[in-house]
This record gives C-alpha cells, sequence and structure tokens, in this order.
C-alpha cells in the first residue's frame, strides 16, 4: 500500500500519538494493529483514529524553524485536540523548535505544527485618517508646483 502512495503500511509494532495522516493518493493507514493510538487525527479512517476527516492543512512550506511544515489553517479538527499527557517529556517546543511552544491555549494540538491564536486584523484607518492623509498629500503635491 505504502508504495501506491499510502501514507503508512507497517506490519511490526507501530506507536503513534498525536500524529496526522492525510492527503495519502493509496489509503493512510494500512496496519496489523497500532500498539499506541492516542488522539490521532487519520483522515480517511483508517486504523481507528480518535478524529477522522479533513484536518484543513496548508501546503509544505517555510513556517519558521529548520524544516518545511503544513500549518493548520483557521477552522481546523487537530487544534486543541491533542493530548498534553502524550508529549514525550522535555518536548516544549513543535517541530518549528526554538520560539514555537508544544501547547497553546492550554491543549495540544494534533501533528508536528502547533497554530498560534489569530492575530486581529489590523483595522481600517478611519475616514477622518484618509481625508487628512489625502489632503496632505495634495498640498504637498501643489507646493512642489510652485517652485
Amino acid at each position: 500500500m505504502a508504495n501506491d502512495g499510502g501514507g503508512v503500511f507497517n506490519r511490526g509494532t507501530l506507536n503513534l500519538a498525536n500524529t496526522i495522516i492525510a492527503n495519502s493518493t493509496g489509503g493512510d493507514c494500512a496496519t496489523f494493529g497500532l500498539d499506541t493510538n492516542v488522539n490521532n487525527l487519520i483522515e480517511d479512517g483508517s486504523c481507528d483514529p480518535t478524529l477522522s476527516g479533513n484536518p484543513n492543512l496548508g501546503p509544505l512550506q517555510d513556517n519558521g524553524g529548520p524544516t518545511f511544515t503544513q500549518a493548520l489553517l483557521p477552522g481546523s479538527i487537530a487544534i486543541d485536540a491533542g493530548s498534553n499527557a502524550a508529549i514525550p517529556p522535555g518536548i516544549t517546543t513543535d517541530q518549528r523548535g526554538a520560539g514555537f511552544s508544544r501547547i497553546v491555549n492550554g491543549t495540544v494540538d494534533i501533528g508536528a505544527y502547533e497554530a498560534s491564536p489569530n492575530v486581529p486584523p489590523v483595522p481600517e484607518p478611519s475616514s477622518l485618517f484618509g481625508i487628512l492623509t489625502l489632503g496632505l498629500v495634495a498640498i504637498g503635491s501643489l507646493r512642489r508646483r510652485r517652485k
């Protein structure tokens, strides 16, 4: 199965915790059983995961850190759905390393990437500010023409 684009094929011991397996062309998971299966998200529901469905991942890209990652996009079912108890001792960052906490909002996300809280958008300048800016630009243009 893995030769056909599958995510995981295993005939031995397999331990998965806080793991996403998705977007496989030949099925996500074929195994003789998971020895450890804790808070995993497997898109096609194979291997009896805690969650199944679209993980809503961004493209594989530079999201900071030494390796490429796939960001959890807003609305991902993986956000805050992991198990804090399944994090190995001493792990304090996500895959990206320093500056990227492993737990945000109290519960670890499933997968290698920990989503940050949404940053509120910068508000549009008020119309009064826009008019003032336009006026200053216009005055500056008029002064240059007179010289």
